[in-house]
This record gives C-alpha cells, structure tokens and sequence, in this order.
C-alpha cells in the first residue's frame, strides 16, 4: 500500500488494514504470554513430579530399611532364644534377609534407570 500498490483485501482501505495488523499483532501477543504461562507450568509441573516420585522412591527404601531391621530383629531374638548354634532356625531368617537385600538392590536399579 505505500508503494502505490492495492491490497486485494483492503483495497485502498488503509486505515482499516492498519485497525487489523494492530488487532491480530495484539492477539499475537497474548497468546505468546498464555504459551509462556502454559510453558512455566509445565515445567513446573515436571518438577513437582519429579520430586513425589523422588519422595516415594525414598518411601519404597525406607520400607526395604525397615523390613531389614525386623529381620535382623529377629534374627537377635532367635540368636538369645536358641542361642547362636540355632542355624536351622536362622537359616530361613537369612534367607528372608537376602531376599529383601536382593529387591531392594533392584528396585534401587529400577530407581536410576528412572
């Protein structure tokens, strides 16, 4: 239009052309705001993911941690009971200790691979 030439939708209107670059640049605006806010949280929102699977991770650890230490528990308890020649008694106690040992290595591979 200011090289003399006609815009096959406005014509000569040149004032309504400039009304509607204004209007659709405003537009463009806002929803370059709404995309920012909606990029902040999503990013937060992986964050805050992050650290409740991080919480139940360490929930998961502090659940093998106890069921060791009610082993062991009762492995002391088998030991002054029976005494400590009490092998086929501790056997299975030992057993079960190798057990939780064995899934809790796991599940903290599990937890890095993740």
């Amino acid at each position: 239009m200011d090289q003399g030439a006609a815009a096959s939708v406005y014509g000569d209107n040149r004032n309504q052309a400039l009304e509607d670059l204004e209007k659709y640049y405003k537009q463009l605006i806002s929803d370059l705001k709404n995309l920012d806010k909606l990029q902040d949280e999503i990013h937060q929102s992986y964050l805050d993911m992050m650290n409740e699977a991080q919480d139940k991770f360490k929930e998961q650890v502090n659940s093998f941690e106890l069921v060791s230490e009610l082993i062991n528990h009762d492995i002391n308890l088998i030991s002054l009971v029976y005494g400590k020649e009490a092998y086929s008694k501790l056997s299975a106690y030992y057993d079960r200790q190798e057990n939780n040992y064995n899934k809790q290595l796991d599940f903290q591979r599990q937890q890095v691979e993740f």
